[in-house]
């Protein structure tokens, strides 16, 4: 990594390369410094001075860029991002109600009087879900403290899809209620269990798609062996951790050795 202080670039660059550096991932600091100090170094031999505010410019853009990917790798397809998106729809589905409740005090009084519907709506449907949504994964080797986190995060996704599902079923048939209450309810009442019993069923898929160490989004399928010769050999697809932790076998054809999902951990699959 080039030394800035003992840098023979002038005053001002190598400012700039500091106040750039400090927004570069650290992983990739040492060879940003170098590159950039290379083309400051050139530009300022060749005396090309019309360049210098465009290359600054440039600098620090992929200063920023570099930062922006290292945080878009950090959490796309993470549990984080997963529950946080989960959160801003539920905000969002929370909206029509207060738009139409005019008030913050009538859009309370009108989320209290939703609560009995809710719960006496979600305890079916939860049963029911959890019972028809459930896809089978043989998971080896995952400690106490990862299943743990593993029904933590998939009790966050339940009780965030829920009254959500709930608000979207209350947002379509409102404009209803007040022309005709009964079969505008049982028709919200409808909706809402299709909607939840599809995120439920969504919610079990996704828990399979993750890695069961770091609960990020596996990579894309990739097909592994032939499936003319699923008698003799395994066929079917390996979705890989983006971070190595393992990677899930999904068999194409079941058999009496390969029923079901199967994920294996990195200390395995080798």
């Amino acid at each position: 990594m080039t030394t800035l202080s003992r840098s023979p670039l002038v005053p001002s660059d190598r400012t700039l390369l500091r106040y750039g550096q400090r927004m570069v991932p650290e992983a990739n600091r040492g060879e940003w410094v170098s590159y950039w100090h290379a083309e400051l170094w050139h530009l300022r031999s060749r005396d090309l001075a019309c360049g210098g505010y465009s290359l600054a410019l440039g600098l620090l853009l992929d200063a920023a860029w570099l930062r922006k990917e290292s945080w878009r790798r950090s959490f796309s397809g993470s549990a984080f991002s997963c529950l946080l998106i989960l959160a801003l729809l539920l905000t969002m589905g929370a909206l029509p109600i207060l738009i139409l409740a005019a008030n913050l005090k009538a859009f309370a009084t009108a989320i209290e009087s939703a609560l009995p519907s809710l719960v006496l709506g979600s305890l079916p449907i939860m049963i029911v879900g959890f019972f028809t949504s459930r896809i089978p994964v043989e998971v080896r080797a995952l400690s106490l403290g990862g299943r743990i986190k593993a029904c933590i995060f998939d009790a966050c996704k339940i009780a965030l899809l829920v009254p959500l599902t709930f608000l979207l079923s209350v947002d379509l048939f409102a404009p209803l209620h007040p022309f005709s209450s009964f079969p505008a309810f049982l028709l919200q009442s409808l909706v809402f269990a299709l909607l939840a019993l599809t995120a439920f069923h969504w919610a079990a898929l996704d828990c399979n798609l993750r890695c069961k160490h770091c609960f990020r989004c596996l990579a894309e399928p990739v097909r592994v062996g032939c499936p003319s010769h699923s008698f003799l050999e395994w066929s079917g697809f390996e979705r890989l951790c983006m971070k190595g932790h393992g990677v899930l076998s999904i068999p194409e054809i079941e058999t009496s050795s390969f029923r079901s999902r199967r994920w294996l951990p990195r200390n395995e699959t080798n």
